[in-house]
C-alpha cells in the first residue's frame, strides 16, 4: 500500500485549500503550508509519501525539491496555467512538472 501522505506546498492560501480538497478525495491525507520554511518545519516533524510543491515558490521551488526529495517517495513540481511548458522544463531543473489542474489525474493511486 503506497503512503497517503502528502505535503502540499502552495503560496496561494485559496488555491491549495481547493487542490487540498481535491488531493483528499483521492485518499490522501494532505498537509497544506505556504511557505519554504514552513515545509522544511513540516518534514522534519513528520513522514511524507508524496510532496508536491508551487514550482515558483518564494524563496525558489526547485531548491525546496532538492531538500524535500530524499525524504519522500515522490516529489512533484507544480505550475500554472500562464506558465508555457518549455518555461517550466527549463525552471524544474529534473524534477517532473504538471499542471495544477491535473494534479489529481497525475496522483491517482490505481486501488
Amino acid at each position: 500500500m503506497p503512503d497517503m501522505r502528502l505535503l502540499l506546498v502552495e503560496p496561494d492560501a485559496a488555491h491549495g485549500r481547493v487542490q487540498a480538497r481535491l488531493l483528499a478525495r483521492l485518499g490522501y491525507a494532505v498537509r497544506l503550508v505556504h511557505t519554504r520554511q514552513a515545509a522544511l518545519r513540516a518534514i522534519r516533524q513528520g513522514r511524507y509519501g508524496v510532496a508536491v510543491v508551487d514550482l515558483f515558490l518564494p524563496g525558489g521551488g526547485p531548491q525546496l525539491a532538492r531538500a524535500l526529495a530524499p525524504r519522500v517517495r515522490r516529489l512533484v513540481l507544480s505550475v500554472g496555467p500562464e506558465i508555457g511548458r518549455a518555461e517550466s522544463l527549463r525552471a524544474a531543473r529534473g524534477f517532473p512538472v504538471h499542471r495544477k489542474r491535473a494534479l489529481t489525474r497525475v496522483l491517482l493511486i490505481p486501488r
